[in-house]
């Protein structure tokens, strides 16, 4: 049990502002930052999107003529990119899922970024199902690592063609993801998405195919450019004579072509993409498509591994406020938690009270006065526990403010001392103010319920802790509409409906003062319910806290 201070009492700000807590020191606040407790990232991109993939073609008879069919190798992608403050790469994950070769040469897959390879820390590459392993990048003066050397061994090494003819059985290949850290963080636009991704032919690696803006590896064999079909120029490379490249890129899963059906009886469009030299239809894949032309059975792809919850295991646990002062947080204001400390839950923002009483509490509801006793986010008060409304930063006199029951249940899990109130234009109400000691963490006194509920409480004090009560204390809570309250006494406290009123507080030893520490003019009852206070209207507002 926490110990009470004993000092004067703060006036708690109407319009709290968020402090710019940044609990992993990396210069962006909690609030903006997508990954609160990583102190080299605090974003995260993705291409084409986050959980989707696109598809890369290829067709694998370049520098000669072929059958146009595009299904020769199709490869699945996606990355997740985390970047600095400044929008640099600091890590790339890049998935590759193979699924269909239907040609006749075994291929290689290979991955080309452009990031310096002096930049480069680490890279691990991860076969679906399988552990992690450590690569060595090729030795070129930008990032290359072969993926794979044979594709074919990844569908069990079958010869013939693989997912292209709808009359065969479909196969599945594991995905593939590679993980590269960067030890300096690097500039990594990613409308360049999906970078250089090549296939190369595992009899003869210098044999690359690479989409029309990359000119081949350090290992790429050039003479074999201007050879054949081959048109290839300054800028635009691996495209035959009709302009139309070797290697396409659909930024979604789309269908490929059927084996010996040319990519134009499938996607007609592509003869003005190729003509064009790619500056007109560009979405190709996506209008008068002749689906019959298609291959139906593509397997969908996946990742080799589910991308990671974000970590927010430095933001404060259990009762958030109390964590955050003990890391040295005095200033009373917003901070973004994360009360279960496993991910399970989004962080919000929440209040913190970190002056009085000792500080440490996080406020749960921030109610004002209403002729009508009603809530903007509840007809009563079981709506307004429950539901939850407003924001952290607003909990004015005129303004509602609850979290809602998940995050107050989350927020208390580890809580023992409930803080109630009052206030007059922000000024605290002495003689409605107190402090209860809850008899164990965790207790919810403002469930979803719509009738009376009646909590043993172990003790309840005054804010400076100066006056204490430990004999016969309840606290009662009633979550359906406001009624009339009643005198509590010995008779009805313990699970007695003859009290009435939304919440408050019966206790044994000042029963009966006509104005004391708790009963805040109402003799021997605290009617916490704000609807006609005996000192004012509009201008009062409660505050609970809990640490």
């Amino acid at each position: 049990m926490r110990l009470l201070s004993l000092f004067a009492l703060p006036i708690l700000a109407l319009s709290p502002a968020a402090l710019a807590q940044d609990s992993d020191n990396d210069g962006v606040p909690d609030a903006a930052d997508a990954l609160p407790c990583d102190g080299a990232a605090s974003g995260e991109i993705f291409a084409p999107a986050n959980g989707q993939f696109g598809l890369l073609l290829f067709e694998d008879e370049w520098p000669t003529v072929s059958d146009l069919d595009f299904n020769d190798v199709a490869v699945a992608y996606n990355y997740a990119v985390r970047v600095d403050s400044s929008n640099r790469a600091v890590s790339v994950q890049a998935t590759l899922h193979p699924l269909a070769l239907g040609g006749a040469f075994t291929h290689g897959l290979a991955l080309h970024l452009p990031i310096p390879a002096s930049a480069v820390a680490d890279v691990t590459l991860t076969i679906e199902g399988q552990a992690a392993q450590t690569i060595t990048p090729r030795g070129d003066a930008e990032l290359t690592v072969d993926v794979a050397p044979d594709l074919r061994a990844l569908f069990g090494g079958q010869s013939d063609p693989i997912n292209s003819v709808n009359a065969r059985p479909a196969a599945n290949a594991p995905a593939i993801q590679i993980d590269v850290t960067l030890s300096t963080p690097t500039t990594l636009s990613m409308t360049e998405a999906p970078f250089d991704v090549f296939i190369f032919r595992t009899a003869e690696p210098g044999h690359e195919i690479h989409r029309t803006g990359y000119a081949g590896s350090n290992a790429m064999d050039t003479t074999l450019f201007g050879v054949g079909n081959d048109a290839s120029a300054p800028g635009r490379w691996f495209v035959d004579g009709s302009g139309l490249p070797y290697a396409l890129h659909l930024p979604q899963i789309a269908r490929y072509p059927q084996e010996a059906v040319p990519v134009s009886a499938l996607y007609p469009d592509i003869l003005a993409f190729a003509s064009s030299a790619g500056a007109t239809n560009g979405d190709f894949y996506a209008t008068n498509v002749q689906s019959a032309y298609g291959y139906t059975n593509t397997p969908a792809p996946n990742r080799a591994t589910a991308a990671a919850p974000v970590d927010s295991t430095c933001l404060p646990a259990g009762a958030p406020c109390a964590g955050l002062l003990q890391q040295g947080n005095t200033t009373s204001g917003v901070y973004m938690v994360d009360p279960d400390g496993a991910g399970g839950m989004t962080p919000f923002e929440v209040y913190c009270d970190m002056q009085t009483a000792g500080g440490g509490w996080t406020l749960i509801s921030n109610r004002r006065a209403n002729a009508t006793n009603t809530e903007a986010c509840g007809g009563n008060i079981q709506g307004f526990f429950t539901n939850g409304c407003g924001t952290a930063q607003n909990v004015g006199a005129s303004d509602s403010y609850a979290l809602n029951a998940t995050r107050r249940a989350a927020v208390i899990a580890d809580a023992s001392e409930v803080m109630l109130v009052q206030y007059l234009n922000g000024v605290e109400d002495t003689d409605d103010a107190y402090i209860l000691e809850l008899p164990s963490p965790g207790i919810d006194l403002f469930p979803n319920i719509n009738n009376v509920r009646d909590f043993p409480i172990a003790r309840v004090c005054t804010l400076d802790g100066a006056r204490c009560d430990a004999s016969n204390v309840w606290f009662k809570y009633s979550g359906d509409s406001w009624y009339h309250s009643s005198y509590c006494s010995p008779s009805n406290w313990a699970n007695s409906l003859s009290y009435r009123g939304n919440y408050g507080l019966c206790h044994d030893g000042w029963t009966g003062a006509s104005s004391s520490y708790f009963t805040g003019n109402r003799n021997g009852y605290n009617e916490t319910k704000l609807w006609a206070h005996p000192n004012g209207g509009a201008a009062y507002q409660e505050r609970i806290f809990y640490r």
